[in-house]
């Protein structure tokens, strides 16, 4: 019987079983990283784009244009689009890092055919309604307030401002000027939207065309 008066012997690890990936290019040269584990019947893809908070030209457009591209498209509304992948048990995210942004899916291998099509259709043919605008912004503006609230996030804001000011690096997220920016009312909002979907554009629908034009695949 184990006895839970006594801790657990110390064991080094002798190896470490790592699952490398295996790597192929499509036919237009884009790189592909693959790794077979498990025996579920499921996958997990995720596409990488070179438009990550170092790109963007202005704070915040990153982080925005990375979550509003979920919040539909010229066909179908955000809740459409939720409504879709729903139904086929699957899990859509879009996420933006300081070198990448993402779009990965977690799909049943049955439906995969299915929700690669709608994971293109965000990627090239997302639309930022105004409706959908509106609360991306009130939302974030809630969180602004709510985090400033917290030691946690206002220290290490502060922390960053001293340690990357002092060395000329900016990280324009965790300053000022997506202070502004999430603040900004009429013209200078409507201002951001628009540099919001030029980047957009820029960044995803062209690579994305790219990728997902290959011929037999």
């Amino acid at each position: 019987m184990l006895n839970r008066t006594e801790a657990p012997s110390v064991n080094e690890i002798k190896k470490a079983e790592v699952i490398r990936a295996s790597e192929f290019r499509l036919k237009n040269n884009i790189p592909v990283y693959h790794i077979n584990a498990g025996t579920q019947d499921l996958v997990k893809i995720e596409l990488l784009f070179p438009a990550g908070m170092w790109h963007q030209p202005s704070p915040l457009v990153g982080s925005a244009a990375s979550t509003m591209l979920n919040e539909g498209t010229s066909k179908r509304s955000a809740k459409e689009v939720s409504e879709m992948v729903d139904y086929y048990g699957a899990f859509l995210h879009t996420e933006v890092t300081h070198d990448f942004a993402a779009v990965g899916v977690h799909s049943l291998n049955k439906h995969l055919p299915s929700v690669l099509s709608i994971m293109e259709e965000i990627i090239s043919d997302s639309v930022f309604r105004q409706e959908e605008w509106d609360v991306y912004i009130k939302n974030k503006q809630q969180a602004f307030i709510v985090n400033n609230k917290k030691v946690s996030f206002v220290s290490r804001k502060k922390f960053a401002e001293l340690l990357l000011l002092s060395r000329n690096v900016l990280f324009p997220q965790l300053l000022g000027p997506g202070q502004k920016i999430l603040k900004a009312k009429g013209q200078q909002q409507d201002k951001f939207l628009t540099e919001i979907i030029r980047a957009t554009k820029r960044w995803w629908n062209q690579d994305g065309k790219k990728l997902w034009r290959v011929p037999g695949l």
